[in-house]
């Protein structure tokens, strides 16, 4: 792979990323103007949230860019959180989101030290 193409592929991940940043932003507004009981539109927002981290996600890969495993591993806690939380289900989110997100970091740690050893 040439710098030049390295270079393409970071630009093009900077702005999809920002571009998934104004979706959480825009997605946020939304939920945070829309009337009734703060506990079902945390979950709808977690909903919302999730499945812009996956689809970000997802339009990183379809473009030939290596998309970040913390991005997909947020967003599937997002997702199964928010509809867990509407279906009625009582677990910690937050918990699991650190436990999940622990791993993702030590794992991505471990593979980049297992890659630069050789």
């Amino acid at each position: 792979m040439t710098a030049e193409t390295k270079d393409a592929r970071s630009d093009l991940r900077k702005r999809l990323g920002t571009a998934g940043w104004g979706l959480l932003l825009l997605w946020s507004g939304t939920v945070l103007m829309l009337p009734g009981e703060l506990g079902i539109l945390w979950h709808v927002w977690l909903i919302g949230v999730g499945a812009i981290l996956l689809g970000v996600s997802v339009v990183v890969r379809a473009l030939g860019v290596k998309p970040s495993w913390d991005t997909i591993v947020l967003g599937i806690v997002a997702l199964v959180s928010g509809i867990a939380g509407v279906a009625g289900a009582s677990f910690s989110a937050i918990g699991l989101a650190l436990i999940l997100f622990g791993l993702s970091l030590a794992a991505t740690a471990f593979r980049s030290r297992v890659t630069a050893g050789g």
